[in-house]
């Protein structure tokens, strides 16, 4: 009888701490947080790379033209 009522109150603990998980929603600013700044990321990746190629070509012409 005993070792029934410990699961029994153990599973109503597990059940307590999973809907406690559930309705905390403190995290999810962060993951907020770190959506906006993979983002950004992402952009600032783009924007180096189309600006790299030409800034390449250019300082290529420049050593070309001074050779």
């Amino acid at each position: 009888m005993q070792g029934c009522l410990k699961k029994g109150f153990v599973m109503r603990h597990i059940v307590h701490l999973v809907v406690g998980f559930v309705r905390d929603d403190r995290g999810m600013e962060t993951v907020e947080w770190g959506i906006m700044a993979a983002l950004i990321v992402t952009g600032v990746v783009a924007v180096v790379k189309l600006l790299g190629t030409q800034i390449l070509a250019k300082f290529t012409a420049l050593q070309t033209a001074t050779s």
